[in-house]
C-alpha cells in the first residue's frame, strides 16, 4: 500500500513538473534528445574519424611478416625461422594526400553545418508545434464559451415559450444554432488532437498541461528585404553547406589529378632475418634502406577518365551553388512577404473580433428590452466565435512566420528565443 502511495505521489509531483515547463524547457530537452539530432552528431564524429585517418597518410606504416616452420628436404630437417620488418615513410605524391586531408577537413565543416541545419529545422518544427497546439486549445476553448452561451440562450427561449412571452421559432432557430457550435466544438476537438499527436511526434513526449503563447522577437527580424537577403548570403546554412560541397568537389579534381597522373615517393627501410630458411644451414640478416616511387596508367585510359569524371563533378556543384543560392533569396522574399501578410491579416482579424464582440454585448441587452431579435443575438454568437478562432489563427501565423523569416537567415538560435 504504501508502495502505491509513494508512486501516486510521484506521478503527481511528475504531472506539476509537466504542468510548469516552459516552452524553452521542452524545446532544449527536444534538442539535447531528438533522433535527427543524435543522428548528425553521429556523423560528425564519423567524418573527424575520417579526417584523422586521412591525416594518417603522412605517418609511416610498418609492416612485419614472421615465420616459423618445419621443413624436411631430403631426409635434412630443418627448422626455418625469417622475419622481415620493413617501415615506409611517405615523401611526396604531388599533393594527392594533403588534398585528401583538406576534403576531410572540409567534410567535417560540412558535417558542423549540416547539424546546425538539423537542429534549426527541428527547433522551427518544434516552435510550430508548440504554437499550433496553443491555437487549437485556444480555439476549443471559444467554442466551448460559444456553446455554454447558445445553450444558455436557448434554454432562455424555451422558458420564455413555456410563460407564452416567446415564440417556439425562435426555439427551433436557437437549437439550430445550437447544432452548428456543437459541430464545430467536435471540429475543434479533432483539430486539438492531431496538434498533440504533432507535439508528440515532435519533442517525443506528450503535451504539457500548460502551454503559454510564445512572444515573438520581433527586434531581432529583419524587416527590410536588402538587409533580410544579405544575412541570408552570409548566414543561411544550406547555402553554407552548398558552398562547403564546392570546395569538396574541387579538392576531390586536385585529389584524383594527383592520385591518378603522377607518381608516390617514398622512403622504405627493411629488415630480414633468415635461420635455416631456403633450405640453407645457419643465419644471415639483411637491411635495406630505398628510396621508391609507384606510377601505373591503364591503357584503356581510366586514369584520365577518373580526373574527367571528377572535373565534371565539380561542375555540377558550381551549378547547385549557384541554385541554392536563388532558391535561397526566393525564401527570403517569401518569409517577409508572408509575415506582413500575418501582421495586417492578424491586426485586421483582431479588430473585427472586438467589434463583434461590442455588438454581441449590446445585442444581448436589447434583446433583453425587446427590441432586438433572437437570430441577431445568435448570429452574434456565431460571428464573435469565429472571428476569435480567426484571430487567434492568425497571431499563431505571425509567429510562426517571424520564425520562419529568422531560419531563413540563418538566425533561428536557441539564445533568441524571448
Amino acid at each position: 500500500m504504501k508502495a502505491i502511495l509513494f508512486i501516486l505521489l510521484l506521478t503527481g509531483i511528475v504531472g506539476i513538473a509537466r504542468g510548469e515547463e516552459t516552452y524553452k524547457d521542452s524545446l532544449r530537452q527536444m534538442l539535447d534528445t531528438h533522433r535527427r539530432i543524435v543522428a548528425s552528431k553521429s556523423d560528425l564524429e564519423s567524418s573527424e574519424a575520417n579526417l584523422k585517418n586521412a591525416e594518417g597518410g603522412w605517418y609511416p606504416t610498418v609492416k612485419a611478416t614472421l615465420n616459423y616452420g618445419y621443413e624436411d628436404r631430403a631426409g635434412v630437417k630443418f627448422k626455418p625461422n625469417s622475419n622481415d620488418i620493413s617501415v615506409e615513410q611517405l615523401v611526396w605524391d604531388f599533393g594527392a594526400t594533403n588534398a585528401a586531408i583538406k576534403k576531410a577537413d572540409l567534410t567535417v565543416q560540412s558535417s558542423h553545418v549540416s547539424l546546425d541545419i538539423a537542429q534549426q529545422d527541428l527547433l522551427l518544427e518544434g516552435l510550430s508545434a508548440y504554437i499550433n497546439l496553443f491555437r487549437a486549445k485556444r480555439a476549443l476553448e471559444y467554442a466551448k464559451q460559444s456553446m455554454d452561451n447558445i445553450r444558455k440562450q436557448t434554454g432562455m427561449e424555451e422558458s420564455r415559450v413555456e410563460l407564452g412571452g416567446g415564440l417556439p421559432a425562435d426555439v427551433l432557430q436557437a437549437k439550430s444554432q445550437l447544432a452548428g457550435t456543437q459541430a464545430r466544438l467536435v471540429r475543434a476537438r479533432g483539430a486539438l488532437i492531431a496538434a498533440e499527436n504533432r507535439y508528440r511526434n515532435v519533442f517525443l513526449q506528450d503535451p504539457p498541461l500548460q502551454i503559454e503563447k510564445i512572444p515573438v522577437p520581433l527586434e531581432k527580424l529583419p524587416l527590410d528585404l536588402e538587409v533580410a537577403l544579405q544575412l541570408a548570403r552570409e548566414r543561411h546554412y544550406d547555402l553554407r553547406n552548398a558552398q562547403l560541397k564546392a570546395q569538396i568537389a574541387h579538392t576531390e579534381v586536385d585529389r584524383t589529378r594527383s592520385a591518378q597522373l603522377f607518381p608516390s615517393i617514398k622512403v622504405v627501410g627493411q629488415e630480414n632475418y633468415r635461420t635455416d630458411a631456403n633450405g640453407i644451414k645457419g643465419e644471415w640478416d639483411d637491411k635495406l634502406v630505398k628510396l621508391e616511387t609507384n606510377y601505373s596508367f591503364n591503357l584503356g585510359l581510366a586514369n584520365i577518365h577518373a580526373v574527367d569524371a571528377a572535373q565534371s563533378a565539380a561542375l555540377a556543384s558550381e551549378y547547385r551553388l549557384k541554385d541554392t543560392l536563388l532558391l535561397v533569396e526566393e525564401q527570403v522574399r517569401n518569409a517577409l512577404q508572408a509575415l506582413e501578410t500575418a501582421r495586417d491579416n492578424a491586426g485586421h482579424l483582431q479588430n473585427q473580433a472586438h467589434i463583434v464582440a461590442e455588438f454581441l454585448r449590446l445585442a444581448r441587452e436589447e434583446r433583453l428590452l425587446g427590441s432586438r431579435s433572437l437570430i441577431d443575438v445568435l448570429t452574434g454568437e456565431t460571428n464573435l466565435i469565429n472571428a476569435q478562432s480567426d484571430a487567434v489563427s492568425a497571431e499563431a501565423d505571425v509567429a510562426i512566420a517571424a520564425f520562419t523569416l529568422l531560419k531563413t537567415v540563418g538566425g533561428l538560435e536557441f539564445d533568441v528565443l524571448p
